[in-house]
């Protein structure tokens, strides 16, 4: 499976995932109100390095659980394989469609119960929510999550934890807006 490494090849261009994880280190000065200084160029870079990887590892975990599900339907492999090459272009105009019609009011329904959701919506909520344990689970055991024993890095990616756990539900819902671009069913 080549697409976990990078993504560079794979991710539909219209969204710059790299872009996200490069703010990392300005999104956790905001959410630590100034204690993590995101212009201290080392910490910052092991943030984004931490950010890159959780997300890469997310979004293909993401991908491999819901998979997973279909087994009957769907050949994981197959199905893994796929995911690492560019989408086409009807597969990138439904994904950058979803993506501008889902992302902001998925990603507030984890925070406010009170957001409504469309069916779109609901179904990409659904496929986090199916998968999230799992995802979650996997990056615990791996420890992406972690610290790490490098004492320079370790609080400041201590406390990124937050941070990065709102990047990991990123990942994984525009996994499931990835998913329902290359399978939409009979709403595409």
């Amino acid at each position: 499976m080549h697409l976990a490494p990078t993504l560079d090849h794979a991710f539909p261009g219209c969204f710059d995932w790299r872009r996200l994880c490069r703010d990392t280190p300005a999104m956790l000065e905001r959410a630590t109100a100034g204690a993590f200084d995101a212009s201290d160029a080392t910490r910052a870079h092991a943030i984004q390095k931490r950010a890159e990887a959780v997300f890469r590892t997310a979004h293909v975990a993401t991908l491999a659980v819901r998979g997973a599900m279909d087994a009957g339907e769907v050949d994981p492999d197959a199905m893994l394989d796929a995911f690492g090459e560019s989408p086409g272009e009807e597969e990138e105009d439904r994904f950058e469609a979803r993506v501008v019609e889902s992302l902001d009011a998925v990603e507030a329904s984890f925070e406010d119960d009170e957001v409504e959701l469309d069916d779109r919506g609901l179904e990409v909520r659904n496929i986090v929510a199916v998968t999230w344990s799992h995802v979650h689970e996997f990056l615990e055991q791996n420890e992406a999550l972690e610290p790490g024993s490098d004492p320079e890095t370790a609080e400041a990616l201590g406390a990124a934890r937050p941070v990065l756990l709102a990047l990991v539900r990123v990942a994984a819902i525009l996994a499931a807006l990835r998913w329902l671009a290359r399978y939409p069913g009979d709403d595409a």
